[in-house]
């Protein structure tokens, strides 16, 4: 099949992703999704609660990224009234509002250490225990997490337990990113025009097609922001065209900030490998510049955009000058 719930691909990569996580689905066991900022964790890990025995019950959804560090502890497993300043009430966690359901962890590689033996335990026992209670909770929570982190690398530096990644991984599947199966790139681009169109067609305007050549350079593009990125491209061509079909020359300019003809500037009278040089500099100063621009400075969320460790990607602003007048660094 070429969808999984929500989630669409055609191509070899992501149906055997999808045959994976179906044959998962109706099972308790934990499952591991990892794969690249974008590339539709979220809507796989909805798909296998969808197919699975617990479609009837609760699908909660935790972004360990979205979540102060010190915050995460309260609202995974909840307290009871006065069991910190300012508990002035009792609070339910998320394994208790999923129970009998599916809870989604995103971005677990965020759970600080001392956290990690609470999810353990939970993975291990099923049961939860509130801040400032002392009786356990039985739960009955199917877990399912994913992350953009090399977890096994987090293991080698002691940043990840050992033991919870293989509680979390019993099925581990790897979502490859966009530009490795442009295959899946026009489905994708016709489910999307699809949406914007038939908004379109609401207001009573005419709906909008994509010339051969647009596509073309659609599937050429590497799309670092992955599906979530050609999304949002595609919808904003849509919404803002001035005709009835978006030429290249559109996405051109929306994604390299340039016309066609400037978008790639090469000096062929000097050496091989100064020309490549000065193109990565260009490549890495433009990339930069719209990676924070679009996450408003925040380094914490362009790091996860990106790939990057946040040490890495502060070193690269500096080099090219991005943070001049402004401190990425005091935004996240």
């Amino acid at each position: 099949r070429h969808r999984f719930g929500k989630a669409i691909g055609r191509s070899v990569k992501m149906r055997e992703v999808f045959a994976l996580l179906e044959k998962a689905a109706n099972s308790n066991l934990s499952i591991l999704i990892r794969g690249e900022t974008g590339t539709g964790k979220e809507l796989l890990a909805e798909g296998v609660h969808n197919y699975s025995m617990r479609k009837n019950r609760q699908f909660t959804v935790l972004d360990c990224g979205a979540v102060p560090a010190n915050l995460i502890e309260d609202v995974l497993f909840g307290h009871e009234r006065g069991a910190f300043t300012g508990a002035e009430r009792q609070r339910v966690g998320m394994f208790e509002e999923a129970d009998g359901g599916t809870l989604f962890i995103d971005e677990v590689g965020e759970l600080r250490l001392g956290l990690q033996p609470k999810l353990l335990r939970v993975l291990e026992r099923g049961e939860v225990q509130r801040i400032g209670s002392v009786k356990p909770l039985e739960v009955d929570v199917r877990v399912v997490a994913a992350t953009h982190r090399d977890l096994w690398t987090m293991v080698e530096e002691e940043l990840f337990r050992r033991d919870l990644l293989y509680r979390l991984s019993v099925v581990e599947v790897v979502v490859p990113p966009l530009r490795e199966r442009p295959e899946d790139i026009p489905l994708l681009v016709e489910h999307f025009a699809a949406g914007a169109n038939k908004t379109r067609s609401d207001l009573g305007l005419p709906e909008v097609s994509f010339d051969e050549e647009a596509m073309v350079f659609l599937q050429s593009h590497p799309w670092p922001g992955n599906v979530r990125e050609l999304r949002n491209a595609v919808e904003r061509a849509v919404h803002l065209a001035d005709g009835e079909e978006v030429k290249r020359e559109r996405f051109v300019q929306d994604l390299y900030g340039q016309t066609e003809s400037s978008a790639l500037t090469v000096d062929y009278k000097i050496p091989y490998k100064d020309a490549k040089g000065v193109l990565l500099e260009q490549f890495e100063r433009q990339y930069l510049l719209h990676l924070m621009e679009r996450e408003k400075g925040n380094l914490s969320a362009a790091s996860r955009t990106a790939g990057l460790a946040r040490q890495h990607l502060r070193k690269l602003c500096r080099r090219y000058g991005i943070a001049a007048g402004q401190d990425w660094s005091d935004k996240d």
